[in-house]
């Protein structure tokens, strides 16, 4: 797989000797075309001043293929060839790098297809919906670069959460937690509303927050409980949905660390999250009215208004290009990915099974 060297500090711009880099992408939905691409995609082209190229674009339909087309010839010049097989595309695109966005249950037949070609993989998260299908991911990767995207993870406020408390600012970790209050998944997503598909709601959504939260813990899950169901949404779209539109999850990690984390879709009210860390010397949260500040509080009655805004490496997108080109691993390695399954595939089984669920039963690695 990618390199274990220790990981340089990415320049957003390459050599100008450097060949463009050939980025196919696959899935043309609204999260890839209205929103990776007007966010991270078409900065990091101008920022760059043309490091990469993007010479095809894959989707079984032609509406979205169209729109692709001109959205990138906008900002390249140039129009990409449209592919409905991603095999295909894979075949004959000459591509270096592909951008997957299709939905969960074929990342990885679409991961697998292209590392198999010799081509380096982003792919959306969840890394997979099994942990199966995840390693067999990281079976065909060998000296590729596997990269997921999940921006959170380069939001310079979680890594600042994570200093505090290896700084021992809040004493040590004593529970940590994230609550989501959000509308339902939109129609465009509706491949979510199988279980089958999405691998469930809590893969499809929490795999962020377990993320972050392993992230500030830096201990592996141990044992899960989860409740929910639907509430509101047995139909999505006007499709039957096999989908939770609530529950609660909580979780032991190895270290004795608490974790909980709420989930809520069934608001269509402003989007409402909360982050924190209780420790035994005082207490990290904020919510997104915060924007990128922290409130720290210390059991001495000091408090703080802590800004920390900015990405990481200039963000997924950013950070995935130069490591294609210095062959370094991605901030989010195959292995963080991974991990962030293990809490949501978990509680999926505990709500369906009602009982406590040992991450040893769904993963026997240690």
């Amino acid at each position: 797989m990618a390199s274990t060297t220790p990981l340089p500090s990415h320049t957003a711009t390459p050599p100008a000797s450097a060949k463009p880099i050939r980025l196919g992408i696959i899935g043309l939905g609204y999260r890839s075309i209205s929103g990776v691409l007007i966010e991270e995609i078409r900065p990091a082209f101008e920022k760059t001043g043309g490091a990469f190229e993007i010479p095809a674009v894959c989707d079984v339909e032609p509406r979205k293929q169209q729109a692709a087309v001109e959205k990138i010839s906008r900002f390249t010049g140039k129009k990409p060839e449209t592919f409905a097989s991603y095999e295909e595309m894979l075949d004959h695109g000459e591509l270096d790098a592909v951008y997957i966005a299709g939905p969960n249950d074929l990342h990885a037949p679409m991961a697998i297809a292209a590392l198999r070609r010799g081509v380096d993989v982003l792919c959306e998260k969840p890394v997979a919906t099994t942990l199966a299908d995840a390693d067999a991911i990281a079976a065909e990767a060998h000296q590729r670069i596997v990269a997921f995207f999940m921006q959170m993870h380069y939001r310079r406020k979680y890594h600042r959460v994570a200093e505090l408390i290896r700084s021992g600012r809040i004493g040590e970790p004593v529970m940590t937690w994230c609550t989501e209050f959000r509308a339902p998944f939109p129609r465009w997503m509706n491949w979510v509303a199988d279980r089958n598909r999405s691998g469930g709601a809590l893969v499809e959504k929490n795999c962020h927050h377990c993320d972050i939260l392993d992230l500030w813990t830096g201990s592996r899950p141990h044992s899960v409980y989860a409740t929910g169901g639907q509430k509101k949404y047995a139909t999505l779209w006007g499709q039957p949905s096999s989908i939770v539109d609530h529950a609660w999850i909580t979780f032991d990690y190895e270290n004795g660390v608490k974790g909980m984390i709420g989930i809520n879709f069934t608001q269509s009210h402003r989007h409402q999250r909360e982050f924190g860390v209780a420790g035994t010397e005082g207490l990290i949260r904020f919510d997104l009215k915060d924007g990128e500040k922290l409130h720290i509080t210390t059991n001495n009655g000091d408090t703080e208004l802590l800004d920390c805004p900015g990405e990481l490496r200039g963000g997924v997108f950013l950070d995935f290009l130069n490591c294609v080109r210095s062959r370094t691993e991605p901030l989010v390695s195959f292995e963080k990915g991974r991990r962030s399954l293990l809490v949501p595939l978990a509680a999926e089984r505990s709500i369906r099974e009602k009982r406590v669920v040992l991450i040893s039963e769904i993963d026997p690695r240690p």
